[in-house]
């Protein structure tokens, strides 16, 4: 896909890619007894996967079960759907940065932590017993 475009003022092109591939599981309560996982090790490894988002500086925007997914092969735990996440600038106000209209007082350590919470209780109802 190697295309040349030419114009006699500034452009700045930009190229956008979506990669498309399988992701995991839906944490079911009988996939957990089958692939032998502990809940606390589930609840542990989705928060890591936000704080692993968080590190990189983008906030999530939509943290909820159906963006949660669970890697047999690995026992990891992956977050997908980033339609709403946007890039946090720790010199600006962190509802501005990632669009989230909510909470436009927050700081970003406030959204951080409102994410990771938010991971730990969707997991934490899907699998209730």
């Amino acid at each position: 896909m190697r295309k040349n475009f030419w114009v006699d003022f500034g452009v700045h092109v930009v190229h956008n890619m979506m990669f498309l591939s399988w992701g995991g599981h839906h944490i079911e309560q009988d996939k957990m007894v089958r692939f032998e996982i502990p809940r606390s090790r589930l609840i542990e490894q989705a928060e890591q996967a936000i704080e692993s988002v968080h590190g990189r500086g983008v906030l999530h925007g939509d943290v909820r079960w159906e963006n949660v997914l669970f890697i047999p092969e690995t026992s990891d735990v992956m977050v997908i759907d980033f339609e709403r996440a946007g890039l946090l600038d720790k010199s600006r106000s962190a509802g501005q940065d990632a669009g989230v209209s909510k909470t436009p007082r927050m700081t970003i350590e406030q959204l951080r932590r409102y994410e990771r919470d938010l991971v730990v209780r969707a997991v934490q109802e899907r699998l209730r017993t």
